[in-house]
């Protein structure tokens, strides 16, 4: 007697591919999870240079003294504070927005806050001025 067994799925073969198919989703999972960290490192290391770059202008500038002046590009939220510190990246509004600060050796005789595009920054007797 000649068994049909076309089209029968043994119990075992629905196993593997159901084992399968959650492997699958559980490295996609974990994919998904390492790329947005990836895309957050990016990004810090995109602000991180971009605040060592203004920093470096300001010493530099300051060194350079009076009456010394380059104009800049800013591509992100900064803040200038005067006790030496600068942050790039918007302050306090937002929980997932990265702020990175980095430190200047020079005289800011006021904070300047927000400074997003071109700018000036000038030596003025000592003092770093920007515009």
């Amino acid at each position: 007697m000649k068994l049909n067994k076309k089209a029968q799925v043994s119990v075992e073969m629905i196993y593997c591919i159901g084992v399968i198919m959650l492997i699958f989703l559980i490295l996609t999972g974990i994919s998904f999870r390492y790329r947005s960290e990836v895309i957050d490192l990016d990004e810090y290391v995109e602000k991180r240079s971009e605040c060592a770059r203004i920093t470096d202008y300001i010493t530099q500038i300051s060194a350079a003294g009076d009456q010394t002046q380059i104009t800049i590009t800013v591509k992100y939220p900064t803040t200038l504070l005067t006790q030496g510190v600068a942050y790039v990246g918007d302050l306090g509004t937002d929980d997932q927005e990265i702020e990175v600060p980095c430190s200047f050796m020079a005289n800011i005789t006021q904070p300047y806050t927000e400074l997003e595009g071109e700018y000036t920054i000038k030596n003025v007797g000592g003092n770093i001025v920007i515009t």
